[in-house]
């Protein structure tokens, strides 16, 4: 173990500092009128944090002090341990010394701003750039601050608005951007991953300008000013409707928001609320299936929570998966799953909606072969833009290159990957079988033209070893396909860059 007894803690007024011996950089964590800051002695190194977020101010402070720290350098223990494991371990420590300094210095902040931080610390366990600047507090009427105190919603909005994802995922108006802004941080990450800028078939397309820049990653995208960030705050309720205009459903939904996921609320612009939503697993089956209620939507937004629980079981014995009522990925599933049968104008519940679309899958997976074979022939698959990916010593990978290796993929696997033959034609999507060699298990994978890994599924569409390990390894192979050709931005906005932080759940789609 990390030996941390050559660590001490000096308390200082207004602040405290970690000192860890001569080969350790010294650490100073200062308390501001809205914010931790954390420097190191040397001044190479300067973080702002949110009063509760205790534990990424402590696993920087262990970062910093560990500056120069080498491997095979120190005491014995440590000298076993690469150094992200000892950050890690050392965080640790000092997550429990900061939380009781900031028990120390709690009377010494403003009780307004320390119930802003709270909230917005418990709805999405972070802080933001707005709530860390004391200019906001300064600006925000007395109302607004009460409503981001009170209402979880609004704590959300406070959290993500500041931020590089805000246009994506909050109803703004193309004016809020500088468009010249926006086209050189397009140009900016281009260059930074190519080494060189982008030539696009005309020029950037400034009428298609959010097209393109929903393909930058958030970290490259320039943030609303503060002052547009509380002027838009002020109306929190419009940030979360598709055309910024109030209406019923969603006020009463975001005055009394079930505990949900923060970025699962941040789906709410995406569609208008049929009705008020006050129970937990309704709104995230809802929220959750935005993108698949293409012809169902009736069955999305009616369905009661007893009938949600008993379609997951009916699917969980139809798929040999395991699916959670605390995770988006099973609505997401369940969602997909039934959008992709089409079945239109049915007029029964969800379970039976749910009965006939299991039914359709498994239809598709026995019977179609001759018909799919006398319509397409044995045409090739496209191929991928760059080499098809190697094996590797977990993983077999195999391209299914022509319609008969599609149609006996899907006869073999029983599902019904074989409906995709037309955009693997059309090189919409790559298809790929995976074999996991320490299981033995088997699954399918599609990758879209941008090397997204849309879905990876095993036998019947469950997830096994050979889903999990192909994902991962085509993922990273597909990555090489942007990178090879930027161009591809111009196809459509996509949310393949989202930080971890923000990522909701894998968007995989059952075959």
């Amino acid at each position: 173990m990390l030996n941390h007894k050559s660590y001490k803690l000096i308390e200082n007024p207004l602040g405290f500092s970690i000192e860890g011996g001569s080969d350790r950089v010294k650490v100073n964590i200062s308390l501001k009128d809205a914010h931790w800051l954390l420097e190191d002695e040397l001044g190479m190194h300067q973080a702002t944090f949110g009063f509760f977020e205790i534990t990424k101010l402590a696993r920087a402070a262990a970062e910093y002090s560990l500056e120069y720290y080498v491997n095979d350098v120190g005491g014995f223990d440590e000298s076993r341990m690469e150094k992200p494991r000892v950050a890690f371990i050392l965080s640790k420590f000092l997550s429990k010394l900061f939380s009781n300094q900031l028990k120390r210095l709690k009377s010494k902040i403003d009780p307004v701003i320390l119930d802003v931080h709270r909230a917005i610390f418990t709805s999405t366990m972070g802080c933001g750039r707005i709530a860390k600047d004391m200019k906001f507090y300064t600006t925000a009427s007395t109302h607004l601050l009460c409503d981001i105190s009170n209402y979880r919603a609004a704590a959300i909005a406070a959290r993500y608005l500041g931020e590089g994802m805000a246009l994506e995922f909050f109803s703004v108006h193309d004016a809020d951007l500088d468009l010249l802004e926006v086209e050189k941080n397009y140009y900016d990450y281009f260059y930074s991953i190519t080494r060189e800028y982008p030539v696009p078939p005309d020029k950037f397309m400034r009428e298609y300008w959010r097209l393109q820049y929903f393909f930058v990653p958030f970290g490259f995208r320039n943030q609303f000013p503060l002052w547009r960030c509380v002027s838009l705050l002020e109306d929190w309720k419009l940030l979360y409707s598709p055309d910024r205009t109030s209406y019923t459903a969603l006020n009463r939904t975001l005055m009394n928001l079930p505990a949900i996921s923060p970025r699962l609320v941040l789906r709410l612009r995406e569609s208008y609320l049929p009705r008020p939503f006050f129970n937990r697993i309704e709104l995230m089956f809802y929220l959750g299936s935005v993108p698949q209620r293409r012809n169902n939507g009736i069955h999305f937004f009616q369905s009661t929570e007893a009938e949600i629980r008993k379609s997951l079981k009916e699917l969980e014995r139809a798929t040999n998966n395991k699916f959670s009522l605390r995770k988006v990925s099973s609505f997401d599933f369940l969602g997909k799953y039934v959008n992709d049968c089409n079945i239109v104008g049915f007029k029964g519940r969800l379970v039976a909606l749910i009965r006939r679309a299991i039914q359709w899958h498994r239809e598709v997976a026995l019977n179609n072969r001759g018909k799919i074979i006398s319509h397409h022939g044995n045409q090739p698959a496209a191929v991928p833009p760059i080499p098809l990916p190697e094996s590797n010593e977990k993983c077999d990978v195999r391209f299914l290159d022509t319609v008969e290796a599609i149609v006996a993929e899907g006869e073999k696997m029983e599902h019904c990957i074989s409906t995709y033959i037309e955009k693997a034609l059309a090189g919409d999507a790559y298809l790929f079988h995976i074999d996991h060699r320490p299981s033995g298990e088997s699954a399918s994978v599609e990758v879209d033209r941008h090397g997204k890994v849309i879905q990876s599924r095993g036998p019947r569409n469950c997830i096994n070893s050979a889903a999990i390990q192909g994902q991962s390894l085509l993922e990273k192979w597909g990555k090489n396909i942007i990178a090879s050709n930027p161009v591809l931005a111009y196809s459509g906005p996509h949310d393949y860059f989202l930080e971890p932080d923000h990522q909701d759940f894998d968007d995989q789609l059952p075959f």
